[in-house]
C-alpha cells in the first residue's frame, strides 16, 4: 500500500468515527438549517418519521442522551454552542461550526450515492441480519 492509499483509509477512518453515535447525523441534521435550543432539537429529531434503517424504532432519544451528543459534538469543534446570559434562564443554542456544515454539504453526495444504489444498500442489509446466503460468486439467494 502506497503512503496516498494510508492517508485516504487513515482519514476514511477518521470521518467514520465522527459518526460512530447513532444519534450524530440526526442531529446535525436538525440544526443544519440554523442554530435551536435543545428542546427544539430534540423535538425536531423526535418528529422526524424514523425508519429502522437508522435507529430501533423502539429507540428514542431522551434528554440526557441529548446532552451528551451535543457536548461530545461541542467538543469535536462541529457544533457551537450560544448562551445569552442576559435572559433568564440562559438561551443555550447549537449550530453548525464552518467545519460542520461543509461536513454535511460533502455528506450529501454520500446520501445521493445510497438512494442510486439502494439495491447494494438493501442487500447489505439483508447480509448483515442473516436474511441472505452469499456464495462464493457473489449471488444472493434466501434463506430458507
Amino acid at each position: 500500500m502506497n503512503e496516498a492509499d494510508e492517508l485516504f483509509l487513515s482519514r476514511w477512518y477518521a470521518v467514520r468515527s465522527l459518526l460512530g453515535d447513532k444519534w450524530v447525523p440526526a442531529v446535525l441534521m436538525a440544526v443544519s438549517a440554523g442554530p435551536l435550543r435543545r428542546v427544539e432539537i430534540l423535538s425536531t429529531i423526535r418528529s422526524y418519521s424514523r425508519s429502522v434503517e437508522w435507529s430501533n424504532r423502539l429507540d428514542v432519544l431522551h434528554d440526557s442522551i441529548l446532552t451528551k451528543v451535543l457536548k461530545k459534538l461541542t467538543d469535536e469543534g462541529l457544533l457551537t454552542r450560544s448562551q445569552k446570559s442576559e435572559v433568564f434562564p440562559p438561551h443555550v443554542s447549537y449550530g453548525l461550526t464552518p467545519a460542520a456544515r461543509d461536513f454535511v454539504s460533502v455528506m450529501s453526495a454520500v446520501v445521493d450515492w445510497a438512494g442510486r444504489h439502494e439495491q447494494v444498500i438493501l442487500r447489505a442489509r439483508a447480509v448483515r441480519d442473516g436474511v441472505v446466503d452469499v456464495h462464493w460468486h457473489g449471488e444472493a439467494e434466501p434463506q430458507r
